[in-house]
């Protein structure tokens, strides 16, 4: 049994299913026609090798074979170079009626040649099927200088395109094409051309064959990176993919079809870890399939909605997502379209812009205050002086008075006098908090001569554990001995009735934290957030600068300071300085 007709008959089915591939992806394509024409004149060659490469045909036969065969053989070179002419973009060559005129009279007039018996002489039957052997004319010399100078034409105008063009994807077509040329030229001219050449004809012929190779590397080229197809499906796939907000499509029930990369990246999961699930699983609240799904099947449109988006893990972040319906042909609602863009960072900075202009209004307001402060200061104490001096002596004058009425208004008096006095030094310390004078000390030795200072009640305990070993701190000692002097006597202050205060201190990086803890009152959420605000003050007889004057030295020295609090339960004041920076 021979089996080079069956070869045949698969190699031309192959060739036809190609050229149909071709055309249907884009049949009005210039360079899908151009290699459907291509693969066809192959399909018409193999078809036709059919019956010459059968022994059991007739010689009559093989000769009509022969004749439609060389329309096959004789113009493939010209389809060739016209599709390389077009992947290579020239245009300006391929509109030229000159050179259609030429690419395709040359095929026609060696099909003619052809059958006016000029190229070929006789044919031998061997035992697989009919060879023949060419006749000895200028035309056959002539045949092989135009196949041989289109084919290498159109590889030397491949690996030029290859180095010029700046496109990847460009580059990687024609290098699957001008290699796959190559191979097909020399395996179809040593079976067809150099072999007949030699006197060798107990071989059958298989150009045709050879050249499913460079069939092969257009298809694959075609089916890989989709250059023959710039169809709307294409072009939306590819938009898609590359959108940098997540796209998820979903069904009339909210159920997920497909995604887009930006939508993995946003969500965390996986593209088979979504098919099917519900949109309610990215969202926190309870109610968003009926707000998200049912308002856009009733024909509303969703635009811009900022809301939680519940990622892989459990993390939430923050989206400003919109949402439409894509109707049929007939008008009804085929899908949803979600498209989500995450907004955390642009949130975290509108937060910080915010802190960052709420930390300059206020430190304005502090400037204009403490300018105020120091004038009003200086002109109040000296009438107060005088109130404490008249005071003094009319408590000397009335030393033999029995009216002790008139001696509990004097005392009263008195008292009034201190405490405005203390108000005004607090106001005075305001308004002459400067730049800090910085130095290395040990915030232990600080804290123990902020306590001396200090009359601590018996009913009250203050355990300082900070250890003397602690990195020493870059700092005013003048101011810092005022901040915890301030928040000491602050927590003093909150116990009446007794309690303890605790003093810790650790190294968090490059600054040192220190902890005072009470066990006093606290303090109220409400009045929590206003603490640091200047001349708020729960106390009878407070400025409400305190507080404020400590907060403004500690950020004059690059630190912090936070409150934490439980009515009931007791403050605590952290604090954060700089480390002593280490000489190198």
């Amino acid at each position: 049994m021979c089996l080079s007709p069956f070869i045949h008959f698969f190699a031309s089915l192959i060739y036809s299913y190609l050229a149909g591939f071709a055309l249907i992806k884009n049949p009005k394509g210039s360079l899908n026609r151009a290699c459907a024409a291509f693969c066809f004149s192959f399909c018409l060659w193999s078809f036709t090798q059919i019956f010459i490469q059968n022994p059991s045909v007739s010689l009559n036969t093989v000769r009509v074979a022969e004749n439609f065969s060389a329309i096959g053989w004789c113009s493939f070179a010209s389809f060739y170079i016209w599709f390389i002419f077009i992947f290579t973009k020239k245009n300006e060559i391929i509109k030229s009626n000159l050179f259609r005129g030429f690419l395709f009279v040359l095929p026609i007039l060696f099909i003619y040649v052809n059958y006016a018996g000029f190229l070929k002489e006789y044919f031998i039957k061997q035992p697989w099927g009919w060879v023949f052997t060419w006749r000895e004319s200028i035309w056959r010399y002539l045949f092989y200088v135009y196949y041989s100078s289109f084919i290498l034409t159109g590889i030397y105008l491949t690996v030029n395109f290859s180095k010029k063009t700046k496109k990847l994807i460009e580059k990687k077509q024609a290098k699957i094409i001008y290699i796959s040329s190559i191979i097909s030229l020399i395996l179809g001219t040593l079976s067809d051309a150099l072999l007949p050449e030699l006197g060798v004809n107990t071989t059958p012929r298989l150009g045709n064959i050879a050249v499913l190779g460079l069939s092969f590397g257009i298809v694959y080229a075609i089916t890989k990176y989709k250059f023959l197809i710039i169809t709307p499906t294409i072009a939306a796939e590819k938009i898609i993919s590359t959108m940098t907000d997540a796209l998820i499509l979903l069904d009339t029930k909210g159920k997920i079809i497909t995604v887009n990369n930006a939508a993995l990246n946003l969500v965390g999961y996986k593209r088979s870890e979504l098919k099917g699930k519900s949109i309610d699983m990215f969202f926190t609240a309870q109610n968003s399939k009926h707000f998200l799904v049912d308002k856009i099947i009733k024909g509303e449109t969703i635009r811009n909605y900022e809301f939680i988006f519940n990622k892989k893990g459990g993390e939430n972040i923050s989206v400003l997502f919109s949402t439409s319906a894509i109707h049929n042909e007939a008008g009804d609602i085929a899908g949803i379209v979600f498209i989500a863009n995450d907004i955390t960072k642009h949130k975290k900075a509108e937060k910080e812009l915010k802190e960052i202009q709420d930390k300059m209004s206020r430190s304005e307001k502090l400037a204009a205050l403490g300018k105020l402060a120091g004038m009003v200061s200086h002109e109040l104490r000296n009438p107060l002086c005088i109130i404490k001096s008249s005071v003094y002596l009319l408590k000397m004058r009335l030393e033999i008075s029995t009216d002790e009425k008139i001696k509990r208004q004097l005392d009263i008096l008195d008292q009034e006098v201190d405490i405005s006095d203390k108000i005004i030094n607090d106001f005075l310390l305001f308004s002459q908090v400067k730049e800090p004078h910085l130095g290395n000390f040990n915030i232990y030795d600080i804290i123990k001569e902020s306590l001396h200072e200090i009359n601590i009640p018996k009913n009250i305990k203050v355990s300082v554990e900070v250890e003397r070993q602690l990195p020493y701190v870059n700092v005013d000692r003048v101011q810092i001995k005022i901040v915890f002097y301030n928040l000491i006597l602050n927590a003093l202050q909150a116990m009446p009735d007794g309690g303890k205060i605790t003093l810790t201190g650790s190294q968090k990086d490059e600054f040192l934290e220190i902890n005072i803890d009470d066990t006093g009152e606290g303090i109220t959420k409400e009045n929590l957030a206003k603490v640091f605000d200047p001349l708020f003050t729960t106390k009878p007889n407070g400025s409400g600068l305190g507080i404020t004057v400590c907060q403004t030295i500690i950020e004059g020295h690059l630190g912090s300071i936070e409150l934490e609090s439980k009515v009931g339960k007791g403050t605590k004041i952290s604090i954060k300085l700089p480390i002593m920076k280490k000489q190198g």
